[in-house]
């Protein structure tokens, strides 16, 4: 019987811990993460390693074999044979050389305005505090610290998205028109996003519906707790998100878990509206903590598993402004001070040239303890900042079912 070989395909890769004899193939064909048990994971290590297929000794060999193959996973081969897997842009990130210009996916500033609703969740921890509202008081108000003055050296950057925050961003009035029209102005292709809370859209629009720029994409904050048997605020909510859906480029909405409300009838009325997402952010309470999971695993493709082979899956690419000046490398990172821009005549020189963005953003999953093991570790994503605050270790791991607490 002629002797034969096994490899799994190109679009196929294996990613082991051999401590705990775990094991996932991930497909980056189709997006699939296949979780393995020990047999599995034991004769597919054995056969990626080169051996013949004869001398793998395991009764359920022929069938993993029969079943990869089939499922165009595998092959077998009449001689050992490499085959590089799929990637996209280069082997190794540049070193020694020149690097590119940075790709600034998400740029936040924060404005310097209040909020007065006082929603109880608003000082909470929550699973995406990055896309929720906030009431922080600023050290600064907008007649002092006038963004317009460093818009020219964000834009400079053609950030995809620069995402506006803080308290209630219409009390701006026509300010914040103009600081829209003005980050048009000087990056076409940037995307303009504000975060602010439903009711603070509600009132902009009926108090005047001109005075809304188009230029504008919503982060449409959503709390459970206002949808509780009052028909009053479902029906100037779907008001508000008819207006937004006909007038503005897009917007997401973001529904906080701040009550045991069942949120299904309320994602469906939204879903009505043809938003272009919809995230949920959980409340972290010390009493929900093991409900409260901060890993959460996404259909990776070619450009997610590498990206998240090398760099952090949230923080790569994304840089903030507070309002007060500094500049970190997430809005809720804030004692991380990469720069100060009221001191700082070339913050971004300081940054991007003495490399010092990279500690963030190529902050792979591997080089935090509790992860660098898991087979899941290409395929998670989580929230840098949340792990931050509970355990104020910038590679600590507290939040995730898979590690354990």
């Amino acid at each position: 019987m002629k002797e034969r070989f096994f490899k799994l395909n190109k679009w196929n890769i294996l990613v082991e811990n051999d401590k705990a004899k775990e094991a996932a193939i991930y497909n980056l064909y189709n997006g699939d993460i296949i979780e393995l048990d020990e047999d599995w994971a034991k004769v597919i290590h054995y056969l990626q390693t080169g051996e013949l297929i004869s001398k793998v000794d395991h009764p359920k060999t022929p069938e993993i074999i029969q079943t990869l193959s089939d499922k165009s996973i595998g092959k077998c081969y009449d001689k050992l044979i490499y085959e590089e897997k799929t990637r996209k842009g280069m082997l190794l990130p540049l070193k020694g050389i020149q690097s590119p210009p940075p790709v600034i996916n998400r740029f936040f500033i924060q404005l310097p305005t209040n909020c007065n609703l006082n929603c109880s969740f608003c000082n909470s921890l929550n699973s995406i505090p990055c896309l929720t509202c906030s009431n922080e008081k600023s050290e600064k108000n907008v007649e002092h610290f006038d963004y317009r003055r460093f818009l020219p050296r964000i834009l400079d950057l053609k950030p995809i998205n620069l995402i506006l925050h803080g308290g209630n961003p219409f009390l701006l009035g026509n300010k914040l028109n103009n600081l829209v029209n003005q980050c048009k102005y000087l990056s076409e292709s940037t995307q303009i996003w504000v975060v602010t809370h439903w009711k603070h859209l509600f009132s902009k629009i009926k108090e005047n519906k001109r005075n809304l720029t188009e230029n504008l994409n919503c982060y449409i904050v959503i709390p459970a707790s206002n949808f509780n048997e009052d028909e009053d605020n479902s029906k100037k909510f779907c008001y508000t998100l008819d207006y937004v859906k006909n007038r503005l480029q897009s917007f997401v909405p973001v529904i906080v878990l701040d009550s045991d409300n069942n949120i299904e009838r309320l994602r469906e009325e939204i879903m009505k509206f043809n938003p272009q997402g919809l995230y949920v952010s959980h409340i972290y309470r010390k009493s929900n903590f093991r409900e409260f999971n901060n890993s959460h695993f996404v259909r990776v493709n070619v450009e997610t598993f590498w990206h998240n082979f090398y760099h952090h899956p949230c923080l790569y690419g994304t840089l903030a402004l507070t309002s007060n000046g500094k500049i970190l490398p997430c809005p809720h990172m804030k004692k991380e001070i990469l720069a100060d821009v009221m001191n700082d005549s070339e913050p971004f020189e300081r940054i991007f040239g003495d490399r010092e963005i990279d500690k963030y953003w190529n902050l792979n999953l591997g080089k935090i303890e509790k992860c660098k093991e898991c087979i899941f570790r290409y395929g998670c994503f989580e929230c840098r900042a949340v792990e931050l605050k509970l355990t104020n270790d910038l590679l600590g791991k507290f939040l995730c079912s898979k590690v354990g607490h």
